[in-house]
């Protein structure tokens, strides 16, 4: 399943917690998520701090997939 997110780990902004739910459960349902989402944004530029440990919650075979932009 294709699973698009503008925020998603490290960035730990107020949508990132959703999306790591959403996509922690699809497995258990058959599906094998994808992600795509921004890449790494410039953390002296942006809103929304850095957290690598939201990265911890995510499976190691998690696909992402990140493009370079700043808008969603």
């Amino acid at each position: 399943m294709l699973f698009v997110a503008f925020q998603f780990p490290p960035q730990a902004g107020p949508g990132v917690h959703r999306s790591i739910q959403f996509v922690r459960r699809l497995p258990a349902l058959g599906y094998d998520p994808i992600v795509i989402t921004q890449s790494f944004f410039d953390i002296e530029h942006s809103p929304y701090p850095k957290d690598e440990r939201l990265l911890e919650q995510l499976s190691e075979d998690l696909v992402i997939h990140r493009f370079n932009s700043n808008e969603p």
